[in-house]
């Protein structure tokens, strides 16, 4: 895609946006497909609940627990219209770099601009995708999540989907070898799960890091309960 389909997405077509549209469409399907191909050769057994949810979504931050290396792939391939936060040293992938660009995606670099393009991507009616542990969780331990997603919740003051994924037994997890097979075939869920309101965790006598604390708490029991 990188290489090929985008620069001639670009030439055909000279407006940005329908560009952009085009573009996360098309990823949107692919990544779709992977989970299809690796569903009905037998790879996985892929699960999703509540998934209906997900497919009304707009003009909301999505969080994420981070258990695999394809859960982003899950995620953008059943989101309407998402845009994800990415690392910043993705951007200098030579494999990655024109798709994430092409596709309007954000990458976690200074903090203004990151708010300034979030706020404009929320105002359109994207999905901005984010994983609140910043990596992904080590096998057989809890998840640990950095207080970044609430405060970009809270800058954007927009509703939060919680997404829960489950994968079992663990795969292409963080310090595990891509090419190290389970025993038996994986179970991959994803489970849409509700909203949560940021402004909920806001006084006016509270000072923005103590309702980042509680708010970084509230997504933490969605997951750990």
């Amino acid at each position: 895609m990188g290489l090929i389909y985008i620069p001639i997405v670009m030439l055909l077509v000279p407006n940005k946006n329908k560009a952009k549209d085009i573009i996360r469409r098309s990823v949107r399907f692919c990544f779709r497909s992977f989970f299809y191909i690796m569903h009905f050769s037998g790879v996985l057994k892929f699960k999703t609940k509540n998934l209906e949810a997900l497919l009304q979504e707009e003009s909301s931050l999505l969080i994420a627990n981070h258990p695999t290396l394809i859960d982003v792939v899950a995620i953008i391939g059943f989101c309407p219209n998402p845009c994800c936060i990415v690392k910043e040293a993705l951007w200098n992938n030579i494999f990655m770099h024109r798709v994430i660009e092409a596709a309007g995606f954000i990458p976690n670099s200074e903090p203004e601009i990151l708010l300034a393009r979030a706020k404009k991507a929320i105002s359109e009616g994207d999905v901005l995708v984010l994983f609140p542990e910043g990596t992904r969780t080590k096998p057989g331990e809890a998840p640990v999540f950095q207080r970044g997603a609430a405060h970009v919740a809270l800058s954007l003051d927009c509703p939060v989907r919680c997404v829960k994924i489950k994968c079992e037994p663990a795969t292409l997890a963080k310090g595990q070898p891509w090419y190290q097979i389970p025993s038996r075939r994986v179970d991959f869920t994803m489970e849409v799960q509700g909203r949560i309101n940021p402004s909920d965790f806001v006084s006016t006598d509270m000072r923005r890091p103590l309702a980042a604390r509680k708010l970084t708490r509230a997504f933490y029991q969605h997951y750990c309960p």
